[in-house]
């Protein structure tokens, strides 16, 4: 009661600051004071005010005076504090925080007393009280904020944020089946792709079983590097002579969907779009535009800009069979004059153009990205089935990425890639099986050269479409889990459960190799206690060269590790890794009763040792064993 009385006298100071405005003026000389009455203002210290609180408090008590009204020096204080909020726009942020402040308090009261917590009751703390004084207060809409209470560690929350975003938040479309296994040509072609070289990772797609190519920039207008191209979407016929039609028919003919990347927020200055154009882009009338990347942003408060780019997209759709987007978006907006409504004016022209253009193509699966996941949010999330994570595809950089984002969104919205290697982020060469369980616990793709692969790499790839698909639906609908921390632990385990708890994929992952590494604790959460179950790793092979100089402790003759013999018998040879097999209850999992193979420890190799070595990792397989 007392607070809501708190909340009605700030209600009542706020209509009756509207309803006087007029009088109150900002500054002091728009008072119409005289000199003499300037200076003696400029000389009244107030402790609790600044310059331009006082020079309103005096405003306010002079008015008060004028008018023979009775006001207190603690209530014109009180009042011009108000006015100061408004005019610095942090009014609504300081109701809503004190708002927010009285919730907690309130929430706090409840969890120690969880009986008494009711669903509806805690709405109306929320919404009714909180929004609606906001609302009367600045007539602008404050977005709901999504709280929840969890008793149980980081995994009950992620799960939960997992189930809300699933059920009320992606699109309805392409729920009836998993997203598709992805090959783009970025990181095998950059700017330089041309029809042979796309035909060709489409044709080697096909091979791997791997459902869907995205073709990514550089397809378009005079688009051979960052400067120039962007904002068109004529197809660059020197690259793609026959058009995006037959391209997009060669990858259905081997039963693969086509996708094609594009940036429509923004444009280079070499393009059409500009040259058209140039009062589209986001800038200021006081100074030169600033660029980033290359490139200028375009004004999606401006219904012009917004009626192009869906026309654009909507005849770049109609024009071949395309069946995914990949949504970019590279660069920071700047050169904004009105910053207090633009970046909210802007989002909103952004989720017209994304509503309008699902609405003519609902089918049409969407992938989100700006530089990576710098627009992972729910509101991104209401228009696209996935978001890219990032532009940093090494794995162990991944690692920490993805886990991350998994705390609040489901696995089936972060994409993530099997990259190239050495990788073009941080130069670090990481093994195949490596990266592939790395962009396993997400929506999992490829994007490498595909021609370039060895024998036994080939053959590993075909293996891991393979094994995805099986589990595809356990990992993207499961209830994810996480344990222990690489980088304080040095390793950790990311793991799904089925919703039936009868099957569970486990990835451990390994940070710095250390020399008498401690045994692995396999504890795993989730399944029924009373059940038994089998655990088996998934087979994986070591390369031979891997072990350096030590092979000749094993051979009767020296080599040369580095040498032709070696590097030969290494592209068509691997050596067979560890075997793990174990069957246990659910409870001697859950408490950590069971421990993986010893580590690498410099000598004696057989299959219970367990090779890691750095930033690696194993897959394990649980299994419910039925009566």
């Amino acid at each position: 009661e007392q607070k809501e009385e708190e909340l009605a006298k700030v209600k009542e100071l706020e209509e009756y600051l509207h309803s006087n405005k007029k009088g109150l003026l900002r500054y002091q000389y728009d008072l119409g004071l005289s000199e003499e009455e300037i200076e003696k203002l400029e000389e009244t210290e107030y402790r609790n005010l600044g310059t331009e609180e006082s020079q309103m408090y005096c405003g306010c008590r002079k008015r008060m005076k004028k008018n023979r009204t009775s006001w207190s020096d603690d209530g014109a204080e009180a009042m011009v504090k108000v006015i100061s909020y408004m005019k610095s726009n942090l009014l609504d942020d300081l109701i809503t925080g004190r708002m927010e402040k009285a919730i907690q308090e309130e929430l706090g009261e409840r969890i120690e007393e969880p009986k008494k917590v009711k669903k509806k009751k805690l709405g109306k703390v929320k919404y009714a009280t909180k929004n609606s004084i906001l609302e009367s207060l600045t007539g602008f809409r404050k977005q709901k904020v999504i709280e929840l209470l969890r008793n149980k560690g980081f995994n009950q929350m992620a799960r939960q944020f997992h189930n809300f975003v699933i059920n009320h938040v992606l699109p309805v479309n392409y729920f009836d089946k998993n997203p598709p296994i992805v090959i783009n040509n970025w990181e095998a072609t950059y700017f330089k792709s041309t029809y042979k070289k796309v035909k060709s990772i489409i044709n080697k797609g096909s091979d791997f079983n791997i459902e869907l190519f995205v073709l990514d920039d550089g397809w378009f207008s005079n688009r051979n590097d960052d400067f120039h191209g962007l904002g068109d979407y004529d197809v660059n016929k020197k690259k793609l002579p026959f058009g995006l039609k037959k391209l997009a028919k060669a990858a259905h003919n081997k039963q693969m969907l086509f996708g094609i990347w594009v940036e429509p927020e923004a444009c280079n200055k070499d393009s059409k779009l500009f040259s058209n154009h140039p009062d589209w882009i986001i800038k200021s009338k006081d100074y030169k535009p600033s660029m980033g990347r290359h490139e200028y942003i375009l004004d999606l408060t401006k219904l012009e800009v917004r009626n192009y780019i869906i026309e654009s997209l909507d005849n770049l759709l109609k024009s071949a069979p395309i069946n995914y987007v990949k949504w970019d978006m590279n660069r920071h907006i700047s050169d904004v004059e009105n910053i207090s409504y633009f970046y909210h004016d802007y989002m909103i022209g952004l989720y017209k153009i994304l509503k309008e253009i699902k609405k003519r193509h609902p089918d049409v699966y969407m992938e989100g990205c700006a530089s990576g996941g710098n627009r992972f949010d729910l509101g991104m999330l209401c228009y696209f089935n996935s978001i890219w994570a990032s532009d940093d595809t090494d794995a162990f950089e991944r690692l920490h990425i993805q886990k991350g984002l998994a705390y609040g969104y489901p696995l089936r919205c972060i994409s993530s890639h099997v990259s190239q290697v050495p990788s073009h982020s941080v130069l670090r060469n990481t093994s195949l099986e490596s990266r592939f369980n790395s962009a396993l616990f997400a929506n999992m793709g490829y994007e490498l050269d595909l021609s370039t692969l060895l024998p036994y790499e080939k053959k590993m790839v075909k293996e891991q479409v393979s094994f995805y698909k099986e589990y595809r639906d356990v990992i993207l609908n499961g209830d994810y889990y996480s344990y222990k921390d690489v980088d304080k632990d040095n390793y950790t385990l990311n793991y799904v459960v089925s919703k039936d708890k009868k099957i569970a994929i486990v990835g451990v992952f390994i940070g710095i190799q250390k020399m008498n590494p401690e045994i692995i604790n396999f504890k795993i959460n989730g399944l029924e206690d009373d059940s038994i179950y089998q655990i088996d790793i998934r087979k994986y092979q070591n390369n031979l060269t891997i072990f350096g100089g030590l092979i000749n402790t094993l051979l009767p003759f020296h080599v040369n590790e580095r040498g032709f013999l070696i590097q030969t018998i290494a592209k068509h040879k691997q050596i067979d890794g560890e075997e793990f097999s174990y069957r246990c209850h659910g409870k001697a999992l859950r408490v950590g009763a069971i421990k993986l193979n010893q580590q690498w420890n410099g000598t004696g190799y057989n299959n219970k040792v367990s090779v890691y070595r750095d930033f690696n990792s194993h897959l394990f397989i649980i299994k419910k064993v039925e009566e």
